[in-house]
């Protein structure tokens, strides 16, 4: 079964938002398809989290359109074992 999935379109939102609630343990994962048509917007976040400190994976699964595949499930445990990681 797929479903569709949020979508990142406004970065200016996302840079916002971190400038005005700064968290220092603020931790993030993205999972996306290198043919989701917001890839590259996806691209454009990475940055900013790196400009405002926030550790980010960044998950792309190859083919992969705007929605969860069935292997999704795999993808999600990486997402929460990266962010139950305690920084170095």
């Amino acid at each position: 079964m797929f479903r569709a999935i949020p979508a990142i379109k406004d970065i200016s939102s996302f840079e916002n938002l971190l400038k005005e609630n700064h968290n220092p343990n603020l931790k993030g994962c993205i999972i996306t398809g290198d043919k989701d048509p917001y890839y590259l917007k996806v691209l454009e976040l990475m940055p900013v989290f790196e400009a405002n400190h926030i550790p980010c994976k960044l998950v792309v699964e190859p083919g992969l359109g705007h929605f969860f595949p069935e292997l999704f499930p795999a993808l999600l445990q990486t997402a929460i074992s990266y962010l139950e990681k305690t920084p170095e």
